[in-house]
C-alpha cells in the first residue's frame, strides 16, 4: 500500500472510530491514544496487516491523520497500539532477525532499568551557505549529524536545536516458566520515551510486563574505532501494561478440578503432595511438608510479608539439595543458585555503566528476579559477607532501596528464600548457632530450620540405597522434574507436575482470616512457649515476637493447601506441630518414614 493511501486509509478510520476520543483527550491535555488493532483489522484487514508490517510508517501516517481534528499540538501525541493478534506475541528467547521492525508483543521480567533521562530525537542544522534547515533524526545512539545540503555544500553545519524527549531504557528477560529443560533466559533492551515514562515508578526491577512496540537493530560497541558487524536488538516500545499473573496456562478441566478435590480433602495436602514429589527420598517426613506448604506462601497481608523462608542445615550428601532443587521445580516464578556463584551485582542490586550505551543502569540480582516466587541458594553459608548483609531488608521487609550515581530506586523482593547450608566444622551435635557461618540476625529471620544429621544405621542405609538404585534403574520417580508431564498414580489418579503446580498456584491466592479462638489459641501458645523455652527452646535461645508471625505464615499456607477460607485449630494444631517438632529434636532431624493417608 502506498504511503499516500495508508494516511488516506487511516485518516478515514480515526474519523470512525476515534474522533470523539481523540476530542475528549485533547480537551483532558492527554497526549496519549492507543488504537485497539482489532478495530484496525475489522476496518480493513490489509490495513491491519500493512501496521503489523511497518509499524513505523503507519504510527506516523495516524499522527498525520490528526491533522484532520481541531486539537492543539496534533504532533506531540503518542499513538499506542493495544490488543495485538496472539500469533504476534513472541517469546523473548525465540526473537530471531525476521521480527525486525515488525510490531509484536513481548512479556519478561525487569532486571535493568536507567532513571528516566533526556534523550536527543531529532536535531535541526541550517546550512551556512544558503539557509537551509535540515532535520536530522536521532534513531540510533550515535549522534548524527547532516553531511551535504542540497544546494550541494558540504563540511560542518550549524546546530540550531536538540530536540529532547524523557527516556526510559529496561532490560527485559524471558519469563521464567516459559523455559523448557535447561534453557537459560535471554535479554532483550527496551526503550520508552515521552508520556510511556510518566508513570515509571511503576517500573521495578522484578517487575513483569507485557510490551507492544518494534525492533530495531543496535550496532555493539566500535571495537579500536572499527565499526562492528555484530548488532543487537532494540525495542521500541509503543504501549505497555503490568503484568500481575504468571503466565501459564490456569484453567482448570472437569478432570483437574476432581484431582484438586481430592488433595484438598486430604487431612495434610502438603504430606500428600511430598509423597508424590519425593517418594525416592528417604525419611526427612517434616522436612518434605515445610517446603511444600512454602509454595502455598507468598501474599501481602495488611503489608506484612507472608512469604515463608527455610533453611536446611546439616551434613553434606543428606539430601538437602535434592529436596530444594525439586521444590524449585514446584514455583513458576523460581531460579536456583549457589552461594559461591553469587557475584557481580549479587543478591539484591547493583548500579553500573551499562557497557553498548554508557549510562548508568540498575542491574537486579537474585531475588527481584524471583519476586513472588522462590528463591533457591545452595550452599548459602559460601555467601560473600556483602551479600549476607543484603539480605536483612529483603528477607524481613519484602524490599530494599538502591542510592548510587544518580538512580533511586526501591525495589520489591516478594520471595522466599529455600537455603542449604553445611556446618563450618563437622561435629556432633549439629548446632546452628555456633557452626553455620550465618550471622544471628539472618538466622533469626528464617522461619523453620532443620537441622540434618548423617546417622548410621543399618536398617536407614539399606532403605536409601534401595532408593538410590530404583530411581536410577528408572523404577522410582522420573528423575527430570523439569518435565510439567512428568506423571505420578496414586489411588486411581494421575497427577502431573503441571497439574501440581496449578492446584498451588491457584490455592495461593487465598487470604485466609483468622478467628478470635485461633487468635486466642496463639497467644496462649506463644506464652507457654516463652516460659519453657530455657527447656525446650530452639537451642535453648528464647524464642522471640517473630516466631508469633512465623506461626501465622505457615498457618495461612496450611489453609491454604487445603482452598479453604478460615483459619481453624486444625490447620493452627498443624502449624505447631512444625515448632514444637524443631524444639523437641536438638540433635537434627529424623529420618523416620511416615506413612500418607489413602
Amino acid at each position: 500500500m502506498e504511503a499516500t493511501a495508508t494516511i488516506d486509509k487511516f485518516k478515514e478510520f480515526m474519523q470512525d472510530y476515534y474522533k470523539d476520543k481523540i476530542i475528549e483527550l485533547d480537551r483532558k491535555r492527554i497526549k496519549l491514544l492507543n488504537i485497539d488493532f482489532m478495530n484496525i483489522a475489522k476496518f480493513d484487514p490489509e490495513l491491519g496487516e500493512v501496521l503489523l508490517d511497518e509499524p513505523e510508517d503507519c504510527i506516523q501516517a495516524i499522527k498525520i491523520s490528526l491533522d484532520d481534528f481541531d486539537i492543539e499540538d496534533s504532533n506531540d501525541f503518542n499513538i499506542g497500539i493495544i490488543n495485538l493478534p496472539a500469533n504476534s506475541e513472541i517469546n523473548i528467547n525465540r526473537i530471531r532477525q525476521k521480527h525486525l521492525n515488525k510490531l509484536i508483543s513481548i512479556k519478561g521480567v525487569v532486571t535493568t532499568r536507567t532513571k528516566v533521562f533526556p534523550k536527543v530525537v531529532s536535531s535541526k542544522f541550517e546550512c551556512p551557505a544558503c539557509g537551509n534547515i535540515i532535520k536530522v533524526l536521532q534513531s540510533k545512539e550515535i549522534y548524527k549529524q547532516p553531511t551535504k545540503c542540497g544546494c550541494g555544500r558540504k563540511g560542518a553545519f550549524t546546530l540550531i536545536v536538540n530536540e529532547l524527549k524523557d527516556t526510559l531504557m529496561l532490560k527485559l528477560e524471558e519469563l521464567p516458566e516459559r523455559l523448557k529443560g535447561s534453557e537459560q533466559p535471554y535479554e532483550i533492551r527496551t526503550i520508552l520515551q515521552d508520556i510511556l515514562c510518566k508513570e515509571d515508578y511503576q517500573i521495578f526491577l522484578g517487575s513483569r510486563m507485557e510490551v507492544i512496540g518494534f525492533l530495531t537493530e543496535l550496532p555493539t560497541k566500535v571495537i579500536k574505532g572499527t565499526p562492528s558487524v555484530n548488532c543487537d536488538y532494540l525495542f521500541n516500545v509503543v504501549s505497555y501494561q503490568s503484568m500481575d499473573y504468571v503466565d501459564f496456562d490456569i484453567t482448570v478441566s472437569p478432570e483437574e478440578e476432581k484431582l484438586f478435590d481430592f488433595i484438598s480433602s486430604r487431612k495434610n495436602p502438603a504430606k500428600f503432595i511430598a509423597r508424590l514429589i519425593f517418594n525416592d527420598i528417604y525419611g526427612y517426613g517434616k522436612v518434605k511438608q515445610a517446603v511444600i506448604y512454602q509454595q502455598f506462601s507468598g501474599s501481602r497481608i495488611e503489608g506484612k510479608r507472608d512469604y515463608i523462608h527455610i533453611l536446611l542445615y546439616g551434613m553434606p550428601g543428606t539430601a538437602k539439595t535434592d529436596i530444594a532443587l525439586r521444590t524449585s521445580y514446584l514455583n513458576p516464578i523460581s531460579k536456583v543458585a549457589t552461594g559461591p556463584s553469587i557475584s557481580g551485582v549479587g543478591l539484591t542490586a547493583a548500579v553500573k555503566k551499562d557497557e553498548l550505551t554508557g549510562n548508568w543502569v540498575c542491574v537486579g540480582g537474585l531475588l527481584p528476579r524471583c519476586n513472588k516466587g522462590l528463591a533457591v541458594i545452595d550452599e548459602i553459608e559460601k555467601m560473600s559477607d556483602q551479600d549476607k548483609k543484603s539480605l536483612h531488608m529483603p528477607m524481613e521487609s519484602g524490599y530494599f532501596g538502591v542510592e548510587k550515581a544518580g538512580i533511586s530506586a526501591k525495589l520489591v523482593t516478594n520471595t522466599s528464600i529455600l537455603g542449604t547450608s553445611n556446618p563450618k566444622v563437622v561435629t556432633e551435635p549439629l548446632k546452628v548457632g555456633t557452626n553455620c557461618d550465618l550471622p544471628a540476625s539472618i538466622l533469626d529471620r528464617f522461619d523453620l530450620i532443620f537441622k540434618f544429621t548423617d546417622v548410621s544405621d543399618s536398617k536407614t542405609d539399606t532403605k536409601i540405597a534401595e532408593n538410590i538404585t530404583n530411581r536410577s534403574t528408572s523404577e522410582g520417580i522420573a528423575n527430570s522434574f523439569k518435565d510439567n508431564n512428568t506423571t505420578f498414580e496414586w489411588s486411581g489418579h494421575t497427577f502431573t507436575i503441571s497439574s501440581i503446580k496449578k492446584y498451588i498456584y491457584i490455592s495461593k491466592n487465598k487470604i485466609p482470616k483468622l478467628s478470635k479462638r485461633v487468635t486466642k489459641e496463639i497467644h496462649l501458645w506463644y506464652a507457654n512457649l516463652r516460659k519453657t523455652s530455657e527447656q525446650i527452646g530452639f537451642e535453648h535461645k528464647k524464642p522471640t515476637p517473630r516466631v508469633v508471625e512465623s506461626i501465622l505464615r505457615l498457618a495461612r499456607a496450611i489453609t491454604r493447601s487445603k482452598r479453604k477460607d478460615l483459619i481453624t485449630k486444625k490447620e493452627l494444631k498443624l502449624a505447631i506441630e512444625f515448632f514444637d517438632f524443631l524444639y523437641d529434636t536438638e540433635d537434627g532431624v529424623g529420618l523416620a518414614e511416615e506413612q500418607v493417608e489413602d
